[in-house]
This record gives C-alpha cells, structure tokens and sequence, in this order.
C-alpha cells in the first residue's frame, strides 16, 4: 500500500510539473551594430532681390548735392576756370545684364577769364549749363563679402550748350572744358565707390544674420521641440538683373534640425568661412526633423494594452503580467512575461518603421527571437499558437502624425514670422515630410524626417 501511495504522488508531481513549465529564454544578443545618427547638410537657397532704388537713394545720398566746387584760379591749380557742379536731379540706373549704368544729372555753374591778347585786360565772363554723366559699373561680390560696383566714367552728354557771351558774341567752350569735365568725373566716381566701400558692410551683416539664425528657435513648447540651425557654408550665384532689381541667389550649407529636450547652445560664430560662387545652387531647402519616442513611451503603451490578457487553448492558459521594450542592434526587443499552465518570459524583435499614411511608428517583422522559439518548441509547443505578435503588432503602434503635424505648422509660421519691417522679409512653407530613416537608441527610437519646402528672402531696403 505505501508502495502504490508512493507511484501516486511521484505520477501527481510529475503530471503537474509537466502542465506548468517554466520558460526562460535568454535575452537576444545581436551581433548587429545600431545604425548611426547622423546629421546631413541642408542647402538653403535664399534669393535675395535687390531693388535698383536702393542703390540710387545710396549714390543720391553719399554724393549729396553739391559735387564739386572750385572757385578759383590758383587752387588746385592754375587755370583759368572756375566750376561748382551740383546733382540737378537724382541718380538713375538700368542694368543690362551684365554691367549697372547710372545717370547723374548735373547742372554746372562755370566761370572763364580770357584775354584777346598779352596786353588786353582780361575779361571774366560766367555761365550755366547742363550736362548728363554717365557711369557704368559691373557689380561683384567677392569671397571676402566684399560688394564692390567697380565703378568708371562712362562720358557725358551735353543737355544744353555752355557758351561765353561777349557782347552779342557767343562762344561756345565745350572743348576748353571737356578736359576739366573728365578729370572731375573720375573723381566723383572715386569718391562714390570709396564712400560705398565704407558704408556698405555686407559682411557684418550677413555674419549677423548668420548668428541670429544660429539662435534655437522654440517650436512646440509641450514637447520642447527646438528648431537648430548650424551654418557650415555660405554660396553665392551670379548676379543677374530684372525689372528694376539685381538678383542674386545665396545659400548656406547647414545642419538644420529639430531636437527634442534641453534647449540647444547657440554656436556664435567669430568668422564666416569663405564666400563660394555656384553658378547654380539648390532650388529647395531641406530641414531634418527628428521625433524622438522613448522605451519608456512604448513600455507604458504596451503594458496598458496587453497585461492582464488571457490567451487560452483547451485547458491551457496563460495570462501577461509584464511587457518590456528594449534595443537589440537596430531592431525592438520586446520581452513578455506570463503565467499560467506555463510562465516565464520569451522575446520576440522587430525592424522598427514609419507608416507616413497614418503617421504612426510600428514594427515590421515582429516576431519570436530563435531561441525562444526553440525553447516553445521543446516545452510547450502549445505557446505558438498564442497570437502573440499579431497582438503586438497591432497594440504597438506609436502615433508621431499630430506632433509632427504640429512642427511643420510652427515651422511655417517661424518662416514667414522671420524678418525686418520694411526691410526685409521671409516667405516660405513646409510642404512635405519623407522620412529619412529610424534609428534605434540605447533609451528609445528616434524618426528623423525630411522636411522640404521653399524659401525665399526679399530684401526691401538696405541699411547703407
């Protein structure tokens, strides 16, 4: 009779044990390296229109009224004339696609002394006239930001005739004063270019917009989403003339990003690397956007979705009483713990992806690492049946598409927000988003996004 009780009990613990196994599958190792972040070059096209009135308001300005005065013989030199030159009306220009040419009218108030002969007394007669001077410039913007028009004397046309009257005779004294006129004209436009040279300080400028750019933009305040930009190059087309405007195309090569988190240092920078001529530069510009979605995220999402769940064949059951995510390589792990007629813990691992129709993260290929399958199959090949990654498959899907959303609406607003009353303003949108990949993260996955669109930057009036 002990013998038989003694069978009994080894047949009722050997059953039991049979119908609970333990599972515990060791966590994945993957030989795979994760996929390294890192940041492309955007190119930035930015078309800046200059308007022609800005450039004759400037000539206007610096040369003022009065042009030159000389009101005596001896001074600067001996001679026999006296001229004050004075802008009779303003400065204007056409540019033919190659070279600016300005037109500055002038009226000149000229005064001679001329003697019939050695012993004559002289006689000082004086009269006004006027004349239109021409320049032509050919506009260059060189490595060093320098603008310079490089301007020269172009001639002059008479408008009226400058004549002497003595008594009823008139003589006419335009080759007497063509000479003077000439070496006058090259001063002017000496003067001008050099006064230009001075005030005009395309460097400083751009170097300050260059830093205000670099300046962290807060773009959605709930998630702390930064707009970043790091400029590394700057480029410069040809310059080319329309409708009463010189265009010119620049564009800067830079790390143009969103990062989520602490607010990212503003890189000031001390000198602007050296200016490129591109005879063509990008039509579009491009702005990586990054979304970064935690372990943490994903951990609390798949737990709300799938603890407590009983999944049951025959008499068998199991019920999840813990989920945890987690990095292997560049795939998601993802440990589920159960019990029930079996408990422990399998893995199973997916290719982390973006569906762009519905905005959400999800995970191809989700399913059972090897050695938890091959563990299943050994112990409890019943487990297989448990749906357990069409279950994940569907829970673990992370929607990305109203915060994204949310950034490409602030994006826009910044870029048409962006400028100087008056003097210069951005236009521009954001019109799509392609992704660019997934990478998978020690604390979690980060989306980086393609954003392109267009920009374009006019400039109203420039403060010379």
């Amino acid at each position: 009779m002990r013998f038989v009780c003694q069978t009994l009990c080894a047949a009722f613990f050997a059953f039991y044990f049979q119908g609970c196994k333990t599972i515990e599958a060791p966590k994945p190792v993957s030989a795979e390296l994760a996929l390294a972040y890192e940041p492309l070059l955007s190119y930035i096209r930015v078309p800046i229109s200059i308007p022609l009135k800005s450039l004759n308001e400037h000539i206007n300005n610096q040369m003022g009224t009065l042009v030159y005065e000389d009101q005596s013989y001896t001074k600067p030199s001996n001679d026999d004339y006296q001229l004050i030159v004075l802008r009779r009306a303003s400065v204007s220009s056409v540019f033919d696609g190659k070279d600016l040419k300005f037109t500055i009218p002038l009226n000149i108030w000229g005064k001679a002394k001329w003697k019939a002969c050695g012993y004559c007394p002289s006689i000082e007669k004086e009269t006004r006239f006027d004349i239109d001077v021409y320049i032509v410039s050919t506009p260059e913007l060189r490595n060093d930001y320098a603008f310079k028009l490089n301007l020269k004397a172009d001639g002059f046309e008479w408008k009226s005739r400058p004549v002497l009257s003595i008594g009823p005779i008139e003589i006419p004294i335009e080759r007497l004063l063509q000479k003077q006129l000439e070496l006058q004209l090259n001063k002017v436009v000496k003067d001008v270019e050099r006064e230009m040279a001075s005030s005009f300080d395309l460097k400083a400028e751009i170097a300050q917009m260059w830093n205000l750019t670099s300046e962290p933009i807060l773009l959605d305040a709930p998630t702390q989403t930064w707009l970043s930009v790091q400029p590394e190059q700057v480029f410069v087309s040809p310059l080319v003339g329309a409708k009463g405007r010189l265009n010119i195309v620049m564009g800067a090569a830079a790390y143009v990003q969103t990062v989520s988190g602490i607010k990212p240092p503003n890189k000031v920078i001390k000198r602007l690397p050296t200016l490129q001529t591109l005879q063509k530069l990008p039509e579009d510009f491009r702005i990586q956007v990054q979304s970064a979605v935690s372990f943490e995220a994903l951990r609390d999402q798949a737990k709300k979705e799938l603890v407590g769940k009983v999944f049951s064949q025959g008499r068998k059951k199991i019920k999840i009483e813990d989920v945890d995510v987690s990095a292997s390589g560049n795939r998601l792990l993802v440990q589920v713990v159960f019990s029930g007629s079996s408990k422990g813990s399998v893995f199973l691992s997916g290719l982390p992806a973006y569906d762009e129709a519905n905005g959400e993260l999800y995970f191809k290929d989700l399913d059972l690492d090897i050695q938890s399958r091959s563990i299943m199959l050994k112990s409890a090949a019943w487990l297989l049946n448990v749906p357990f990654q069409g279950l994940l498959s569907k829970q673990l899907r992370y929607s990305v598409g109203s915060s994204l959303g949310t950034i490409k609406e602030e994006l826009t607003q910044k870029i048409k927000s962006f400028g100087s009353k008056g003097v210069y303003q951005v236009n521009g949108a954001v019109d799509s988003f392609t992704l660019q990949g997934i990478f998978v993260k020690p604390d979690g996955l980060l989306i980086v996004l393609d954003a392109r669109g267009r920009v374009e930057l006019k400039i109203e009036k420039f403060s010379f």
